[in-house]
């Protein structure tokens, strides 16, 4: 599982994120589904697959507060994939 640091955002808004995971599928292989999971203070608004991208909406979450929020994808030859990234939520 890698540990990855993405742009932070303002507690009002909604914003999306993605993770690229060309490098760790399989040659051939597809993200047939894909989770993510929030800690408390923020808010899966919506997820969906874009190609080799999992992708999130996120909103909430406290200024100031370093959040690690956790995706997990699963393929089509069966692997199941996690990556954590933290977010960090600041008045912008």
């Amino acid at each position: 599982m890698s540990l990855t640091r993405v742009d932070p955002k303002d507690p009002a808004e909604t914003k999306t994120y993605g993770i690229n995971w060309s490098k760790q599928l399989n040659a051939g292989a597809t993200i047939l589904a894909c989770d993510w999971l929030m800690p408390d203070g923020l808010t899966n608004a919506g997820h969906s697959v874009s190609g080799v991208y999992s992708l999130v909406k996120i909103a909430g979450g406290e200024a100031g507060q370093t959040y690690d929020v956790v995706n997990t994808i699963t393929t089509s030859d069966g692997e199941v994939l996690k990556r954590t990234g933290q977010l960090v939520v600041a008045r912008l």
